[in-house]
């Protein structure tokens, strides 16, 4: 049975937190960005409400970016010891930094809609190498609007499909994590009869 979503998606307090959800992902990585904010898009009843939902992602995204970097042009030191705890920043750091370097406008700018899986990770670089900020913004705002656009929008025209959609999101995932769990239970039992086998001819 598939759950009407319209009206919990466009309450108030829920748009409230998309908000600091969208700021928070300029500052770690977090699965399934786009896919919640299509869902948003699918569930939005019209085009006034879709251009709202584009400008309310829009404005969060921009604004976490920009905190993103001056925070880390600011106390790089501190910052940059406590990120590169994590192993996503220290998987990428070198890669994302030498193409910072050699085309840093158009790799900030791509980083905001089709690399978007590195997008904390450059705008933690760019304020710990200080680089320019005018060219940050302007790569940030330009980026981040065809970012929120596309993706909204790519669920407001898919609306009549996104239940259905989502479901076999759902039920796929969670096959997958089945799977996996019967691979490993079998990985182990061969293992542990291989072993047994093995100590019965020595």
């Amino acid at each position: 049975m598939l759950i009407d979503l319209a009206p919990v998606l466009n309450n108030v307090y829920s748009q409230v937190g998309l908000f600091f959800y969208v700021i928070l992902c300029s500052f770690v990585i977090l699965p399934g960005q786009s896919i919640v904010m299509a869902s948003y898009g699918a569930f939005t009843g019209n085009l006034l409400g879709l251009a709202q939902l584009i400008s309310l992602i829009f404005v969060a995204s921009v604004i976490g970016d920009l905190g993103t970097y001056f925070l880390a042009r600011e106390v790089s030191q501190k910052v940059g010891k406590f990120v590169r705890r994590f192993k996503w920043f220290k998987n990428n750091e070198n890669k994302v930094r030498n193409s910072l370097k050699k085309h840093y406008f158009l790799f900030l700018f791509l980083s905001r809609f089709i690399f978007t899986g590195i997008g904390p990770i450059v705008n933690y670089l760019s304020g710990f190498e200080k680089l320019n900020a005018k060219r940050f913004v302007l790569a940030a705002i330009l980026g981040e609007f065809l970012y929120a656009a596309g993706v909204t929008s790519i669920g407001y025209i898919f609306k009549d499909t996104w239940n259905e959609l989502l479901s076999l999101i759902n039920y796929s995932a969670a096959a997958i994590i089945l799977s996996l769990i019967g691979i490993y239970i079998a990985y182990r039992l061969i293992k542990h009869f291989m072993q047994r086998h093995s100590d019965k001819k020595s």
